[in-house]
């Protein structure tokens, strides 16, 4: 990007720094709870965090808003040059698809009288977005203040931050349907209708 090392920039990055910090202090125990999946802990996100926290709540909405952030900085990744208007517009975008992919899944649970679980599908979405969003981030850092990175190595990794934000969920979703309770056919109809068409929708808006 071209204003990759400029101070409206560092702005950005300080505020998802901030974001983070409140995330923290605002629920340690939860916070660490989820960034241990990978770790098979007893206390993982299955076994704590998602059991007794299925609800929407202000650690959510910060996680939302954290994981839009850093999403839209690795999408601008895949621009050559891009201003800091085009890149506001950007974030828009990447705020409004998040909004409508969420109003979406509730809507669908909702028209076939499955509301509740579908808003587990949708904290799902939330928690596991907020996962991988958090350990990229450092590699936002790196790549936002380093001049050794070419733009084809910056384009790979966003491509790889995105493929691993759609892939977890999925696969996390599926993983755990035991505490969703959805029939086979409800999980393919999720993932065919409020994953894979607004991704080709989004793409086809950011081209």
């Amino acid at each position: 990007m071209s204003f990759i090392n400029h101070d409206i920039y560092s702005i950005y990055l300080l505020l998802i720094i901030l974001i983070l910090s409140t995330a923290f202090n605002s629920n340690r125990k939860q916070i660490t709870s989820l960034l241990s999946i990978p770790f098979n802990t007893k206390e993982n996100y299955a076994f704590l965090y998602f059991q007794r926290n299925t609800n929407f709540s202000f650690l959510r909405f910060l996680n939302f808003i954290l994981t839009t952030l850093i999403t839209n900085s690795f999408v601008a990744l895949l621009y050559t040059d891009l201003s800091i208007n085009k890149f506001v517009i950007l974030l828009v975008n990447v705020f409004c698809f998040f909004i409508i992919q969420h109003i979406l899944i509730l809507v669908f649970g909702l028209s076939i009288n499955k509301y509740a679980k579908y808003m587990k599908i949708s904290i799902i979405n939330i928690d596991i977005k907020t996962f991988i969003s958090i350990y990229f981030f450092p590699i936002l850092l790196i790549i936002s203040y380093s001049n050794f990175m070419s733009h084809n190595l910056n384009v790979i990794i966003s491509i790889l931050f995105l493929i691993f934000l759609i892939i977890m969920k999925l696969w996390f979703v599926i993983k755990s349907n035991n505490y969703i309770g959805l029939k086979f056919i409800h999980i393919i109809s999720y993932i065919c209708i409020l994953e894979f068409i607004p991704i080709i929708a989004f793409y086809f808006i950011l081209k």
